[in-house]
């Protein structure tokens, strides 16, 4: 879904691209404009955002809305395996001061907070499954660059995009002065050049599959 511009038969008088410049050179805009919040490449605009806070629980197919937009982007989605036995040291640790903290209140007298309860469940569980290997522990990092023909654009897109996110809870942010290493980040070339991940056990990061939509197309 990235744009790319196409070489197109010149009219007679146009100077032809010589037989000495590299794909490179004939396939590079004119110009290339780094902005904080937003890079100008040649007559088009682009803005990479990258997702910062997730929700307790996702829901299978979330990210469809996202894929089904009609509109002109990049989605580049890292996934970098965590070793499972520091993972279970820090868990364990947490699992500890959660439990302590849980204590403390009730010598305390204080009515049961159920957050801290669901936070200590929740870090059992993934324990137990860490040591049982029926789940694994990785960090993933998604990225969205979209384009188009002005700011405004890029604004309504963005809007648009942060909208159908927080809906499911799930909040994006702008990468502010990074923009020339986002759009790198989102082109096909593999080289995560942000580095903004999140952590995820097995279950909670396959929801973000499959990339499935019917109106999914690329030239």
């Amino acid at each position: 879904m990235s744009f790319f511009s196409k070489l197109k038969p010149q009219p007679a008088g146009i100077k032809q691209p010589s037989l000495n410049q590299s794909l490179a050179d004939i396939l590079a805009p004119a110009a290339l404009q780094i902005n904080p919040d937003f890079l100008q490449i040649g007559e088009k605009f682009s803005r990479t955002i990258f997702a910062a806070a997730y929700p307790r629980f996702l829901s299978v197919g979330w990210f469809a809305p996202i894929v089904n937009l009609d509109k002109t982007f990049d989605i580049s989605l890292y996934i970098q395996p965590s070793e499972t036995g520091p993972v279970l040291k820090k868990l364990t640790k947490k699992t500890a001061q959660v439990g302590a903290q849980i204590s403390e209140k009730e010598e305390g007298g204080f009515i049961r907070d159920p957050m801290l309860e669901t936070a200590y469940q929740d870090l059992e569980s993934l324990r137990d499954k860490l040591q049982q290997g029926t789940e694994k522990f990785l960090k993933a990092g998604l990225y969205i660059t979209f384009y188009g023909d002005s700011i405004k654009e890029l604004d309504e897109t963005e809007n648009k995009i942060s909208t159908i996110l927080e809906s499911k809870l799930i909040y994006a942010k702008t990468a502010i002065f990074q923009q020339q290493q986002g759009f790198t980040s989102t082109l096909p070339l593999n080289l995560d050049k942000l580095g903004i991940y999140n952590s995820f056990n097995t279950g909670p990061l396959s929801s973000f599959f499959p990339f499935a939509s019917a109106d999914l197309t690329s030239n």
